[in-house]
C-alpha cells in the first residue's frame, strides 16, 4: 500500500464545508491503493466542533497532532489584558472570525493585513515541517497532498515536500486568489498572496481542485506552467446509511432545508430578502425556511429589520451523523453561493448530499459549476442570487408543491458516476499515480 502525506488544518472533530471531502479521502483512498497519514494541529479554533467525527475516521488512521503557535489569539488576550476583558471569555477553541474579530482590534487587523500571511496558520510552518519530515520519512510517503484553505497548508506541504524530495500536489477546496468568500485587506495582501499563489502552482507536480471551473482557472491563469490538473468532486459517502423517512410529524407546510454554515461572504441575505418578498406576494403560503448550521452575528442582525416570524427556522449545528435525517424530513433543499465574482467556479460541498437523497434542488447560484450540476442531472429548481430571484423560484417550487409534482434527481447513474465518493478517490488514485510514475522516470 502506498501513502501520501496529507496536510490540513480542518480536520475532524472540526467541522465544515471540508469535512465530507477529508472523510471521504481517509475513508476511500486506500481502495485506489493509498495510504493517508494526516498531520494536523493539535490546537485548532475558529470553526465548530463534531465530536462524533473521530468516531468515524477509519480504524487504520493514525492522526499527527502539532501544536500551532497562534499569533491571533495570543494578540486577543493582549488586548483583553489592556482593555480589562475577562481572559476566561477568549476561546482557545472557537473565537470569532479573524475577519470580525480584526475590525475591532487594531492589533489584529495589523497582523491579518501585513504579517499573517497568507492567514494566520503561516506561523506553524517552523513546528510542521520538522514533524512533517519525519513523519514523510517514518512512513515512506512517496508523495504530499496539501488540502486549503488554509492556503498556508500549501506553502508548508512544498516546504516539505521539496527537502524530502518527494512530488507534491495541493488540494484546493476552495480557490485561493479567486474566492469569492475572501474579502482582501489591501492591494499590498492582494499582490503578496497572488505572488505565493503562483510559487505553489509553478512548484507542484499536480493540482487538485473540486469543478472543472477551479482547475480551468490554474490552467488560464498560469498556461503552460500550470501542472497536470485534476476534479475531486465534493462527493457523498455511499455506505453513510440514509433515513428512510423522516420522524417528522404530518405537516401542511413545504419545509425547505439547508444544511451549512454562512462564514464571511457566504451570506444567508439573499434568502432572507427574497423569503420576504416571497410572503409578501403570498402571505399565507404554508412555506417554511430552515437553515441548520452557524451563522456570523452580523447575518443574524439582519432579521432584525427582516421580519420573517413562522416561516424562518434557525438551528445551530447537529452532529454530522445526524444530517441526512434533516435533509430526508424535508421537501425541497436549498444549496446556496452568492453573486461575488469567483462563486461561478465553486460548488456548495452539500450539494452531492443534496442529490443523494432523491430531493429536490434549490440552487441559489450564479450561472456555473453548481447550476450546471443541477441543470445537467435534472435535479430540481435554479435561482438567481438576488432576493427577487429567490423570491421568483420560490413561488415555481410552492406552485410544484401544491400540485405534488416536485421532482429529485432523474439521471441517478450519472449522478452516482460523479458524486459517488467512491468513484471520486479511485480517479484521484490514478492521478496520484500518474505523478509518481513521472516523478520517478
Amino acid at each position: 500500500m502506498k501513502r501520501f502525506l496529507f496536510l490540513a488544518s480542518s480536520f475532524p472533530p472540526l467541522t465544515s464545508g471540508a469535512t465530507p471531502v477529508i472523510m471521504n479521502v481517509s475513508r476511500y483512498m486506500p481502495e485506489a491503493g493509498w495510504e493517508m497519514v494526516p498531520i494536523t494541529v493539535s490546537n485548532p479554533r475558529g470553526l465548530p466542533f463534531d465530536p462524533t467525527l473521530e468516531d468515524m475516521l477509519p480504524e487504520y488512521l493514525e492522526v499527527t497532532r502539532v501544536y500551532h503557535p497562534d499569533l491571533t489569539l495570543i494578540a486577543g488576550k493582549l488586548r483583553a489584558g489592556i482593555s480589562g476583558t475577562s481572559r476566561s471569555s477568549l476561546s482557545d477553541t472557537e473565537p470569532a472570525p479573524l475577519q470580525i474579530a480584526a475590525s475591532k482590534n487594531p492589533l489584529l487587523r495589523f497582523l491579518r493585513d501585513y504579517v499573517l500571511i497568507p492567514d494566520r496558520l503561516i506561523t506553524w510552518l517552523p513546528y510542521v515541517v520538522p514533524a512533517g519530515l519525519r513523519l514523510a520519512e517514518e512512513k515512506k510517503a512517496e508523495i504530499i497532498v496539501s488540502f486549503g484553505p488554509h492556503h498556508s497548508m500549501h506553502i508548508i506541504g512544498g516546504i516539505i515536500a521539496r527537502i524530502a524530495g518527494i512530488p507534491f500536489v495541493p488540494f484546493f477546496g476552495d480557490l485561493w486568489i479567486s474566492d469569492s468568500n475572501v474579502s482582501w485587506p489591501n492591494r499590498l495582501n492582494r499582490r503578496i498572496e497572488s505572488m505565493l499563489e503562483r510559487y505553489v502552482v509553478e512548484h507542484a507536480d499536480g493540482i487538485a481542485a473540486t469543478t472543472k471551473g477551479s482547475t480551468g482557472y490554474f490552467k488560464d491563469i498560469y498556461g503552460t506552467a500550470c501542472p497536470p490538473t485534476h476534479i475531486v468532486e465534493n462527493g457523498y459517502n455511499p455506505e453513510q446509511e440514509l433515513p428512510e423517512k423522516g420522524d417528522h410529524p404530518e405537516r401542511d407546510f413545504l419545509l425547505i432545508t439547508c444544511t451549512g454554515n454562512f462564514f464571511g461572504a457566504q451570506s444567508p441575505i439573499n434568502i432572507y430578502r427574497g423569503l420576504r418578498l416571497f410572503l409578501d406576494r403570498h402571505p399565507d403560503a404554508p412555506v417554511k425556511v430552515r437553515l441548520i448550521g452557524k451563522q456570523e452575528s452580523e447575518h443574524l442582525d439582519l432579521l432584525k429589520t427582516i421580519k420573517l416570524s413562522s416561516n424562518l427556522e434557525l438551528i445551530d449545528t447537529v452532529p454530522f451523523k445526524d444530517v441526512p435525517r434533516c435533509q430526508i424530513e424535508s421537501d425541497v433543499l436549498l444549496a446556496s453561493l452568492g453573486s461575488i465574482p469567483g462563486a461561478e467556479l465553486k460548488n456548495s460541498s452539500k450539494l452531492a448530499e443534496y442529490l443523494r437523497t432523491g430531493k429536490p434542488i434549490f440552487a441559489i447560484a450564479p450561472e456555473g459549476d453548481m447550476t450546471n450540476y443541477v441543470r445537467t442531472l435534472k435535479a430540481g429548481y435554479i435561482a438567481k442570487p438576488s432576493p427577487e430571484g429567490f423570491a421568483e423560484t420560490l413561488e415555481e417550487v410552492f406552485i410544484d408543491w401544491k400540485k405534488n409534482k416536485l421532482h429529485g434527481t432523474l439521471r441517478k447513474k450519472a449522478m452516482e458516476e460523479i458524486f459517488n465518493a467512491r468513484n471520486i478517490m479511485k480517479r484521484f488514485g490514478a492521478f496520484l499515480d500518474e505523478i509518481v510514475s513521472e516523478d520517478t522516470d
